[in-house]
């Protein structure tokens, strides 16, 4: 069996892994920026079985992270398993559910935005944490901010940017690496 240290790569491997689908998404496919991430993965059978693949293997991964290393290491309530355990599970239907239109795009986007407030507790519970370091909490309130904003942009405005794929990648990737590194710092 594991020894409970393993559990701290699931973190790191996820993340870097995840991102660089997503960057091979945005840069080498040269995703359609007004789009969102699903929305330019569902476009080619390659990307969309990329990855679903890549989200299948990793987020299992990040879970576990959050559950045996994250948790215990800054004694994070029972909520944020609970919150850990929706997003991923959340995540990984959005990754086989593709956003392309009728009941498929509405489901794929309530679980895609159900997974994404989520972050702003997970966040709020790692910046509140008494065994959080102090540039922990610095760096989870800096990404927590940047959560509420481009949430508050993308759920309550009109948004018809040429920027959508950029906020969306970095409002990911950022919360994942936040929660990674305050298992690290």
């Amino acid at each position: 069996m594991f020894s409970d240290e393993v559990y701290k790569y699931f973190g790191p491997i996820s993340v870097a892994t995840t991102g660089f689908a997503i960057f091979l998404l945005v840069y080498k496919w040269r995703g359609d920026t007004t789009k969102t991430i699903s929305q330019n993965t569902a476009a080619h059978k390659t990307t969309y079985l990329m990855m679903a693949i890549v989200q299948s293997i990793t987020l299992p991964m990040l879970y576990i992270y959050w559950v045996m290393w994250l948790v215990p290491k800054l004694d994070l309530p029972v909520f944020f398993t609970i919150c850990a355990g929706i997003t991923c599970a959340n995540l990984i239907a959005v990754s086989w559910i593709p956003d392309t239109h009728g009941w498929k795009s509405t489901i794929h986007k309530i679980l895609a935005y159900g997974a994404a407030v989520l972050a702003i507790p997970m966040l709020t519970m790692i910046v509140l944490s008494d065994n959080a370091t102090g540039f922990v909490r610095i760096i989870s309130s800096l990404v927590l901010v940047f959560e509420v904003v481009v949430f508050a942009i993308f759920a309550f405005t009109k948004y018809p940017s040429d920027k959508h794929l950029y906020l969306q990648a970095a409002y990911i990737f950022l919360f994942a690496l936040a929660t990674v590194a305050a298992g690290y710092l």
